[in-house]
């Protein structure tokens, strides 16, 4: 697979279970008789799929030489990336706010995810000229965002009738492994292709999943162990 067509394809993949994944649950939600979703899901859905489309256009404008127009939507993306994290925040807190003293390390896995979002998208950004390693980041920093829509992706019936035998191994419901081995398998997917296109892996790859497997899972325990979470969320409650 040439350069190009491989961040074409992954970024076209990336949009296209965002889009399966959210439909019963958000775009159709009235067709399936999902219950009203609470403003801070809409706001969180509309980022990430912002965020999705615009991951979707970007390759095609250097594809089609259009660097300029490339360059000019990264300020959108910055904005898209601040609501992406902003809303997925808010999510959290409306979600612990009634619970965080039960549940005190709840949010872990999900504050993992923006982190890991975050931290690759603000090196991409730190490396915008450097092409190879900027694309690669951006890419990278797109995976964890997918987990929600992995999840409800293997909830679809006819999916998750397909999968529930295959992962009757895995230790969790049918589309937390869904969700956890995808992600895994999204990041092999990325080395392998830099060691057939590159016979190597290149320094915007190691850096993203150093900063997945690394430094977010020693940020994100260090947040949970001190207590900021807990902190903030009773902060914000009685603000």
């Amino acid at each position: 697979m040439t350069r190009n067509k491989f961040f074409l394809s992954m970024s076209s993949i990336f949009l296209a279970v965002t889009l399966i994944g959210f439909a019963r649950s958000y775009y159709f939600r009235s067709y399936f008789d999902f219950p009203e979703l609470p403003v801070h899901l809409y706001v969180h859905g509309a980022a990430l799929t912002a965020w999705f489309v615009l991951a979707f256009i970007q390759p095609w404008l250097i594809k089609f030489r259009r660097t300029d127009v490339h360059r000019f939507l990264g300020y959108f993306g910055i904005a898209i990336a601040v609501l992406v994290v902003a809303s997925g925040v808010w999510t959290l807190f409306m979600r612990d706010v009634s619970e965080i003293d039960e549940f005190p390390t709840r949010a872990a896995g999900n504050l993992a995810s923006l982190l890991m979002f975050s931290i690759c998208f603000t090196l991409g950004i730190m490396y915008r000229r450097k092409s190879a390693v900027h694309k690669r980041l951006m890419l990278i920093a797109s995976i964890p965002l997918l987990a929600p829509a992995l999840d409800r992706f293997a909830r679809i019936p006819v999916f998750h009738d397909f999968f529930g035998p295959l992962l009757s191994w895995f230790p969790a419901p049918t589309e937390i492994a869904f969700a956890t081995l995808a992600f895994l398998m999204l990041l092999i997917i990325v080395v392998i292709n830099d060691l057939i296109s590159e016979r190597r892996v290149l320094p915007g790859t190691y850096w993203g999943l150093s900063s997945i497997f690394i430094i977010t899972p020693a940020t994100t325990f260090a947040i949970i162990k001190s207590g900021a979470w807990v902190a903030f969320v009773h902060w914000v409650a009685q603000a």
